[in-house]
């Protein structure tokens, strides 16, 4: 048995433990052990398919002493004029330069790949080597880090919530690019983001959008990627959409009215404008990649996989019939889990959430900031609220409230107002310096934010009070039901 001393223990080398040690790194002179159950960094994105990319700009992304990508613009496809988004490989290779170059380098850092976390969080380290079973003690100085809050599921680890029939082929996106084959019929089961990467790259591939059946349980909206670009003119867009967002907010009645508002404004998007969606999960899409996915008539929707039989789909609810032979792609998996957040500094632990909204790499590197500059933990825990995500329309409103009180904090703190403005991945940077019409068109946003500000915060907090009021009664009529029935045996 080996026992080892560190400053902080790093549970997991995902994107996010990785980008909290370089800032720490940074900003600090600590000692970290990092472990994972994966032979390299980089998290789920060595379980990724091959044609994934980020939602977003791939400036966005990674660490901040590193860029991912190199900020160049599309000038082709259904993303032309918009800025670059890394695939999975890109990725992957950044994550393993980022330890191989920076973080082994340092002498500061000791990587334990193929490896389970077997402590109790609290006061017992221990890692374990699943190739040979070796037990390593590890001492923890300082805190150790959590990455797994929110329980990532890929297409390859989770396990499907419907049956198939033996002789039915159903497989995970990342065998799709080995089973096409001319005339085939694909259907796509799941609704979320990785059913429409699929969808795309089939029809780029040229399968006929005839030979696709898509079935979507449940619609989302979908964040306009137009909305989400680096440089001069994509800051004050993205000024321009928190502005928008704002004003949607003081208007809304309904968190669908907040929707319909934001899509009129261009910052939202839906798969089909006649259906109305009931979640949003914080995807984001270009309008090229939407009038792709349009070109799919035969989708069912508001329906869920039970069985898959040779010739027929089950269906919670009935029975459709299915191409023989039909090839089925599953896109079930949730992603990341809806969980309640919980602080993210308690004591001699860090759980690494969301602070920022949407954006887990500067999220990730503004709690290494965090961590490594200041000592208070009731200022570093108003600093770094959570941000909380759930499956509803509620999301949207709960998150930019959560965000607008972060930016708040942020902005009366001197040392977190001044890391923000400096750093690579705020994404808010200063608009073209050389344009006297753009900064007037920024600080006109400013000061439309300024104002919408406290009213749009009052319209949120009614909204969601009014959405947990109905959510109550609901459940107590369920409750009131389920008593009844009991008692009538």
């Amino acid at each position: 048995m080996e026992n080892i001393e560190t400053d902080y223990l790093v549970v997991g080398a995902g994107a996010t433990g990785m980008i909290f040690v370089d800032e720490m790194l940074t900003h600090s002179d600590a000692r970290f052990v990092i472990v994972d159950r994966r032979f390299r960094g980089g998290g789920h994105w060595n379980e990724a398919y091959p044609f994934v990319r980020l939602h977003q700009p791939s400036a966005f992304y990674g660490a901040g002493s590193r860029e991912l990508g190199s900020r160049r613009v599309e000038t082709g496809g259904p993303n032309s004029g918009l800025y670059q988004q890394a695939g999975g490989a890109e990725i992957t290779a950044y994550f393993e330069q980022l330890m191989q170059e920076r973080f082994l380098p340092s002498g500061r850092v000791r990587f334990l790949p193929l490896h389970d976390y077997r402590g109790d969080w609290n006061g017992q380290h221990r890692a374990v080597s699943l190739a040979t079973g070796e037990v390593r003690d590890i001492r923890v100085n300082r805190k150790v880090v959590d990455t797994t809050f929110y329980r990532i599921s890929t297409p390859v680890s989770h396990t499907r919530p419907y049956e198939s029939a033996p002789g039915v082929t159903v497989i995970t996106p990342g065998e799709l690019p080995q089973s096409l084959a001319p005339g085939r019929h694909y259907v796509v089961v799941g609704g979320g983001k990785t059913s429409m990467d699929v969808v795309i790259w089939l029809l780029e591939q040229g399968v006929g959008a005839g030979n696709l059946r898509w079935i979507v349980p449940r619609d989302s909206w979908l964040l306009n990627r137009e909305t989400l670009q680096p440089g001069g003119a994509g800051t004050l867009r993205m000024v321009e959409g928190l502005a928008n967002g704002l004003e949607a907010a003081v208007s809304a009645r309904s968190l669908d009215e907040i929707y319909e508002r934001l899509e009129r404004s261009g910052d939202m998007l839906r798969l089909d404008p006649k259906v109305r969606p009931g979640m949003f999960h914080q995807a984001t899409i270009s309008r090229g990649e939407l009038t792709l996915l349009r070109q799919v008539k035969n989708v069912i929707r508001g329906r869920r996989v039970r069985r898959i039989d040779a010739d027929r789909i089950v269906f919670e609810d009935g029975i459709l019939q299915a191409p023989a032979n039909a090839l089925y792609v599953d896109c079930t998996a949730r992603a990341i889990s809806f969980r309640p957040t919980v602080p993210v500094f308690d004591g001699p632990r860090i759980t690494l959430q969301f602070v920022r909204d949407g954006r887990i790499s500067f999220s990730a590197a503004a709690t290494g900031f965090v961590e490594a500059t200041m000592d208070d933990e009731d200022r570093k825990n108003r600093l770094c609220a959570p941000i909380p995500y759930e499956e509803h329309l509620v999301t949207w409103p709960r998150a930019v409230l959560a965000e607008l009180r972060n930016g708040e904090a942020w902005a009366s703190d001197p040392a977190m107002r001044a890391w923000a403005r400096g750093h690579r991945l705020a994404g808010f940077t200063t608009a073209d310096a050389s344009s006297r019409d753009a900064g007037e068109k920024l600080n006109a946003l400013r000061r439309r934010i300024a104002a919408l500000r406290p009213q749009a915060v009052a319209n949120l907090e009614a909204l969601i009070a009014a959405h947990e009021n109905g959510r109550s009664r609901l459940a107590a009529d369920e409750s009131q039901t389920t008593l009844a029935l009991a008692a009538n045996g």
